[in-house]
């Protein structure tokens, strides 16, 4: 998957695809709705009982992870699909999700600087 020139992503999940693997972007999507499901379905990950405690590592690691794959779900969607997006009506909904997802990451610097300069144009004509 990719946004733009320079932006290439591949998927990598330490269980099936023990390697960064290239592959088209429907493919990586569904991929990466799956491992956020199985995320989010992990009750070590994810507690589910009152005062128990998220991992140590979930601020640093788990949901910085979970989010820059979905940042690069919007890059690839802005690159490569927005006029289809404005076509079909949907790009004020595109718009207000990404503008609360970047105002999110950014306040709690969720994101690097770095993954964000595939859609840093869009985050400055949303702004």
């Amino acid at each position: 998957m990719c946004a733009g020139d320079g932006f290439n992503y591949f998927w990598r999940d330490g269980v099936t695809y023990r390697e960064p693997t290239a592959m088209p972007a429907n493919k990586y999507v569904g991929l990466l709705i799956k491992w956020i499901d199985a995320q989010l379905d992990d009750t070590s990950v994810f507690p589910v009982d009152m005062g128990q405690p998220f991992p140590h590592a979930f601020r640093a690691e788990v949901a910085p992870q979970i989010l820059k794959r979905m940042l690069r779900v919007y890059a690839h969607l802005y690159w490569h699909h927005y006029p289809q997006i404005c076509q079909v009506g949907l790009a004020t909904m595109l718009n207000t999700s990404f503008t609360h997802f970047t105002l999110f990451v950014t306040k709690y610097k969720l994101v690097s600087d770095t993954e964000l300069q595939a859609v840093k144009d869009v985050i400055k004509i949303l702004a």
